[in-house]
């Protein structure tokens, strides 16, 4: 079983307003991105989540960086560690 860390795998940032989620998938050094997604309206979150999901199927693990939109700021809301494994995995 290989240890996870906030240090390897994907990294992505999070960003929630009032009208929906954008979601970076970041480069190497943290500075740039590689790709973005955005979603907006009521199901915003549930299709952040479903685009992890399937990141979910292509990575061993990954890190998602969140952040909110407080007072015309965005604010750190936490990080969250996503670890990922394959049926046969489990089986051996």
């Amino acid at each position: 079983m290989t240890n996870l860390s906030t240090e390897t795998g994907m990294r992505f940032e999070r960003f929630t307003d009032e009208y929906g989620v954008k979601l970076r998938w970041l480069s190497n050094n943290e500075k740039t991105y590689i790709s973005k997604w955005s979603w907006r309206g009521k199901q915003a979150d549930e299709k952040c989540e479903e685009k992890l999901g399937q990141i979910g199927w292509v990575c061993d693990g990954y890190t998602v960086h969140d952040y909110k939109l407080e007072d015309g700021r965005w604010k750190y809301d936490g990080t969250t560690l996503a670890s990922t494994m394959r049926m046969k995995e489990l089986e051996e």
